[in-house]
């Protein structure tokens, strides 16, 4: 397999263009083509996004640049984030509009924080106006939207919004998994920067701990819920802010069990002592099922010593996302020996071959350095492998 070599004087991978003229051009034509053009447009803009962390796309090009030469450096930026809201509540309302469905809900939802970001450091502060012009009741009604609306109002809610959750979680009898998963997608928002949007993220852990103690997500569903609130739900303050994560676990183990993967010993009954010829020496067998591990991160600086110190007791095995984690050879080092995971494929699949290991090689215990960084970890510590499992909190 060959590897593309950069040219010369161009290490670095030039930074993909986006057209803000032609966004907003496409965003407010009356052709259909056009219009879904902008929509592919948007989610290119949302991706690049995510890339540089929020950040305006280093690419991004206009012809019409806001304000003059003596422009203050923020208001430009405002301008220039005002100018993307508008095109974006263009689209939306745009009578051709009709590419979002709940279908092409769910590949923007993992973007969702991106668009929501874009309202809030626009002049708009928040796409609700955009959301009440959907609104077909009659003055003093309860608010009403055509049912092919509702996906472009529930990516348009954000915490930052001034109308209630009650607006978005009143819409459950017309479609439960797409509001479970936009209340879902509010959750995985790092930081809330103002006190409503702090109280938001609040109200909806205790929503979403009712919805998940009543009905069983979808897979993918469940996937967002894993990568988003079981980590930051740790930065609420309420006394029972952990709860969300044993019912994220009881829901994995539904999936898993209907998958046919489940605890390796069932309760109640005996644990096989190790076969002593499956144990390359006579220390015990330690599992270290890690997330992020590779040299220079948190982890690998708060951890590495650790690990390191365990081979004087343990014959320890590293399991993980090797790729995906960019486990390199000083990391890869910190074990005596390392099983990478299978990647890319649905977390039921990574979990049947963390558990295959462990029956055919019955480790004394499975140690997990950090559990809500990865789904895999989530979910397979939803299930009993050793007879000791053991973690520490993560960096």
């Amino acid at each position: 397999m060959s590897t593309a070599k950069p040219a010369p004087g161009n290490a670095e991978q030039e930074p993909q263009p986006f057209d803000l003229d032609r966004f907003e051009r496409l965003a407010l034509s009356r052709h259909q083509g056009d219009v879904e053009q902008a929509f592919g447009l948007l989610h290119q803009l949302l991706a690049l996004m995510e890339k540089s962390r929020g950040a305006l796309p280093a690419g991004l090009s206009t012809q019409r640049s806001p304000g003059g030469p003596a422009t203050p450096e923020l208001e430009r930026l405002t301008l220039l984030w005002t100018r993307i809201a508008h095109a974006i509540s263009g689209l939306f309302l745009h009578p051709r509009f009709e590419t979002l469905n709940f279908e092409g809900l769910w590949a923007l939802l993992l973007l969702h924080k991106q668009l929501a970001s874009i309202f809030h450091a626009s002049s708009l502060e928040t796409a609700d106006a955009c959301i009440l012009a959907f609104d077909r009741a009659e003055p003093a009604q309860p608010y009403t939207i055509a049912e092919d609306d509702l996906p472009k109002v529930l990516l348009l809610y954000s915490l930052e919004s001034r109308l209630e959750l009650e607006l978005i979680t009143s819409f459950e009898p017309v479609n439960r998994q797409a509001v479970l998963a936009c209340c879902i997608a509010l959750c995985s928002t790092p930081f809330c920067g103002s006190e409503r949007a702090y109280r938001r993220r609040e109200e909806l852990l205790r929503y979403l701990c009712r919805q998940l103690q009543q009905h069983l997500l979808e897979e993918r569903a469940l996937y967002l819920l894993t990568i988003s609130a079981y980590m930051y739900c740790s930065y609420a303050s309420s006394a029972d802010k952990h709860a969300i994560k044993g019912l994220i676990h009881r829901q994995w183990r539904q999936h898993l069990a209907a998958a046919g993967i489940s605890d390796l010993v069932g309760r109640g009954e005996a644990w096989p002592r190790p076969a002593r010829h499956a144990l390359p020496t006579d220390k015990p067998l330690l599992l270290i099922l890690h997330e992020w591990l590779a040299t220079g991160s948190a982890m690998n600086r708060c951890y590495a010593p650790w690990i390191a110190a365990l081979r004087s007791r343990f014959h320890t095995v590293g399991m993980g996302l090797q790729r995906g984690t960019g486990m390199d050879e000083q990391a890869l080092a910190l074990f005596d020996s390392y099983i990478p995971l299978p990647e890319a494929v649905p977390i039921p699949q990574t979990v049947r071959a963390i558990r295959d290991w462990c029956r055919q090689h019955q480790p004394a215990a499975v140690y997990y350095p950090s559990i809500g960084m990865g789904p895999h970890t989530v979910a397979a510590a939803s299930i009993r492998l050793a007879p000791l499992q053991l973690m520490t909190q993560g960096h």
